[in-house]
Parts: C-alpha cells; sequence; structure tokens
C-alpha cells in the first residue's frame, strides 16, 4: 500500500512541476525573451552576446519535450500496465 501511494504521489508531482508548472516558467521566459528581443535591447548590455539568450529558447524546447517524452512514453504506459 505505501509504494502504491508514493507511485501515484510520484505521478502527480511530476505531472505538476514538470509538465504543468514547466510550461508557466516557460512562458515566462519566452516573454521575456522576445519582449526584449522587439525592444531590440539584446546586444546593448553585452554585445554579440545574444546567442546566449537564444540558447536558453533551444534549450526549453528541448528539455520540455524530453519533458513530455518521460511522461508519456514511460510513465503513462507503467499506469496504463497496473491498471
Amino acid at each position: 500500500i505505501v509504494v502504491t501511494i508514493c507511485q501515484a504521489g510520484f505521478v502527480f508531482c511530476f505531472f505538476y512541476y514538470r509538465i504543468i508548472a514547466w510550461m508557466k516558467v516557460s512562458y515566462g521566459l519566452w516573454s521575456d525573451i522576445l519582449t526584449v528581443r522587439k525592444k531590440g535591447a539584446i546586444e546593448d548590455f553585452r554585445p554579440r552576446a545574444g546567442w546566449f539568450l537564444y540558447w536558453f529558447l533551444f534549450s526549453d524546447i528541448s528539455l520540455g519535450a524530453l519533458q513530455l517524452y518521460w511522461f508519456f512514453f514511460g510513465i503513462v504506459p507503467k499506469i496504463l500496465e497496473i491498471l
């Protein structure tokens, strides 16, 4: 019973923090970077360092896709197997 409760807790926490919360934080990241880009202020403080912000966006997409992959191809099949 304890193992089942812990497994259910893990699934809930993984879904909330790695799927839902990740999307909220990602939205803020994208919003901030695109606003700075739109204002043309990316190169104001550190010339030729704007690539770093674009690296954050690339990393955000990659890590977000990885979270979805783990959830839908790693966790969900195990849940269906248990049910």
